[in-house]
């Protein structure tokens, strides 16, 4: 079963202080974002991908398909394996591909990927 991490972010802010917390090697872990305009969902109708786009720690950018819920406003995606390999901060955003071809970016989040526990 997978985890779920849920979070809103403004369409209209160019910054967010979102972060999500995540154990290094583990991939059981789902984001959930909510976009707004402000006080009201953002319209994601017209919105035929959305892929998170990362940049892991040592600088390489790792694309990961996810899903659209037009109903809800809300986006998400499994975070995958590669982005959770390596300590560190993990830049993101998603990025919204419309109908007819329009690129739009929401503001940028981090997954901030921890030492796992030991095992002893």
């Amino acid at each position: 079963m997978l985890n779920t991490h849920r979070f809103m972010l403004d369409m209209n802010e160019q910054t967010s202080m979102v972060y999500v917390t995540v154990r290094k090697g583990d991939t059981g872990q789902r984001i959930s974002a909510a976009l707004r305009s402000g006080e009201s969902p953002f319209d994601l109708s017209d919105v035929a991908t959305a892929v998170l786009a990362a940049t892991i720690p040592a600088g390489t950018h790792i694309n990961t398909n996810g899903t659209v819920d037009d109903e809800k406003g809300v986006v998400e995606v499994a975070i995958p394996a590669t982005l959770t390999a390596a300590v560190g901060a993990v830049e993101c955003n998603f990025v919204l591909t419309g109908s007819s071809g329009g690129l739009l970016k929401t503001p940028p989040f981090r997954i901030i990927v921890q030492d796992a526990p030991d095992a002893s």
